[in-house]
């Protein structure tokens, strides 16, 4: 099989000649499921001592309020787990955020870059400077995760070439900050 020539093989744009997946650096905690199974059991073992522990006539009227109190935490739950933070973004023709799903370009409101609010206060420093990523949908849904200021270049770039807006006024993508922050 012959070897192509150098020259005749087309150039890509930076950002797609690069790794396309953008990982979180810092470790978004456990996953959704097991939350929800902490609930469940949380609930099953309230559920039985409160039905144990009820007398007979009051039996409905503390089914409906445990129901209410269930659904009620069980929404509570299902907010938080809305507003953790996704393990990695894939760049392509759509996005794609690991393990919410895929959106398209023209879904994404903007991509907004500013200082990682934890920097301060987790111990054992990354080796690279890094800063919060939050690309917000135009459901207002917001996606984040902690990307190194190389990564937050690349999504840049890559938001750019889409007419997607970057919101980054200290420069975190463009190499303003990575003076500051080495």
């Amino acid at each position: 099989m012959p070897v192509p020539d150098p020259e005749d093989v087309p150039a890509l744009p930076p950002v797609e000649a690069a790794d396309r997946t953008i990982r979180n650096q810092r470790d978004p905690g456990w996953p959704p499921w097991a939350w929800i199974g902490i609930w469940a059991g949380l609930w099953a073992v309230a559920g039985l001592g409160i039905a144990s522990k009820t007398s007979h006539p009051w039996e409905p009227v503390v089914a409906g309020l445990t129901f209410l109190s269930m659904l009620g935490s069980f929404l509570v739950l299902l907010t938080r787990l809305e507003q953790r933070p996704v393990r990695r973004l894939r760049l392509g023709d759509e996005l794609r955020a690991y393990p919410t799903g895929r959106f398209q370009p023209a879904d994404i409101r903007a991509v907004h870059l500013s200082p990682d609010p934890e920097e301060d206060y987790v111990e054992g420093q990354l080796p690279f400077p890094v800063c919060l990523v939050t690309v917000e949908n135009k459901r207002g849904r917001k996606l984040r995760l902690v990307a190194s200021v190389g990564d937050a270049a690349r999504l840049r770039e890559w938001a750019e070439l889409r007419g997607i807006a970057v919101i980054d006024p200290e420069g975190y993508s463009t190499g303003g900050a990575r003076e500051k922050l080495s």
